[in-house]
């Protein structure tokens, strides 16, 4: 049974999916829903899955700006995206991120099955041995080890870490020195791409014979950690301070999202979350909303714009969205709020 993750932001659809689809007997199981972007990945921290079905048009982050994050930490997990039309820039750009399959609403659960049957038969594939009359290796995906890695220095638990780090030493002594070698490089591969501070135990890698590159690697991952774990502190204030200072410059833009100030900072998002939660007394999606609700209340109260385009000039890419957001943070739709105040929404 494969595990399988459904990101969409209306709740109606999100639940219809998980319902109205005969799941178990396409082979899946929905081991997860989510309403953004920026919760999903913030799920996939706890809950790794085999597959996402993700919707492409979501506020704060798109399902575009997702799958590219995803793609730093998890390059063969398999996704399909769901869409309200048919546009050929999302379909070339879904291509060149390595999407499965592309769904347009209205959904009809004929196609889902017959998308998920496909798929079934691919993840199938991909993990029966290509040699079956070869030594029976136990197949190991380096990439996922990484992501569990990842989200133990994260966390701030190094003994877990550790634990960890032992695991996947154990899984590598049966492999042939070649396949030993290259599963430890995309591990401190996947730590440089996250922490950006691990390049020189990664060139002494580089740098080892193959079959000695298992014997040396327990001594050159528990060096990258520590080097982490050193400079997490400082960098954390470094980063905290250039998270909030982009912010506040570019929160009004309808295509900035946290998604993607995390790639801009060159860590994961839910690195970045935890970090700024611990600096702020709130969290960094709750900062970001509060810096646009307070611009959105100003610019109501001057009166000098319509509502779609005081949600435009707050940097959200549709009023409904806008407005959402606005109950969400204020309790009350923006009439209902300016009629508290004794003023006409339509004046």
């Amino acid at each position: 049974m494969y595990h399988l993750m459904i990101v969409d932001d209306e709740p109606i659809i999100c639940n219809g999916l998980r319902a109205s689809i005969p799941w178990q007997s396409l082979g899946f199981q929905v081991a997860a829903t989510a309403g953004s972007g920026v919760e999903a990945l913030a799920l996939l921290r706890s809950h790794p899955v085999d597959a996402i079905l993700l919707d492409i048009q979501m506020p704060e982050m798109n399902g575009l700006e997702m799958i590219r994050v995803i793609r730093k930490t998890d390059p063969n997990l398999k996704v399909i995206i769901i869409s309200g039309y048919s546009n050929f820039e999302y379909a070339r750009e879904s291509i060149k991120l390595r999407v499965e399959d592309y769904l347009l609403k209205p959904i009809d659960p004929k196609q889902v099955a017959a998308v998920f049957t496909a798929l079934r038969a691919r993840l199938d594939e991909e993990r029966r041995p290509l040699e079956p009359a070869a030594p029976a290796y136990e197949r190991i995906d380096p990439q996922k080890y990484a992501q569990s890695l990842i989200a133990c220095i994260e966390r701030g638990e190094p003994e877990q870490a550790k634990e960890e780090g032992e695991s996947f030493l154990r899984r590598l002594r049966p492999l042939p020195a070649e396949d030993a070698a290259s599963c430890c490089r995309e591990v401190l591969e996947r730590l440089e791409s996250c922490f950006g501070i691990v390049r020189a135990q990664l060139e002494t890698l580089e740098n080892t014979p193959p079959e000695e590159a298992a014997a040396v690697f327990p001594g050159l991952l528990k060096a990258a950690v520590e080097a982490i774990g050193d400079s997490a502190g400082q960098m954390s204030v470094v980063l905290y301070k250039r998270a909030r200072t982009i912010i506040d410059e570019r929160y009004t833009e309808k295509d900035f999202s946290l998604g993607l100030l995390a790639q801009e900072l060159n860590v994961s998002y839910s690195y970045l979350s935890a970090l700024f939660s611990r600096q702020h007394k709130s969290g960094i999606k709750t900062y970001l909303v509060q810096k646009r609700m307070e611009l959105a209340r100003k610019l109501i109260l001057e009166r000098e714009l319509k509502m779609y385009e005081v949600a435009d000039a707050v940097g959200y890419t549709n009023s409904r969205y806008f407005s959402d957001a606005f109950r969400r943070y204020f309790g009350m739709s923006p009439s209902q709020y300016l009629r508290r105040l004794g003023r006409n929404p339509e004046d």
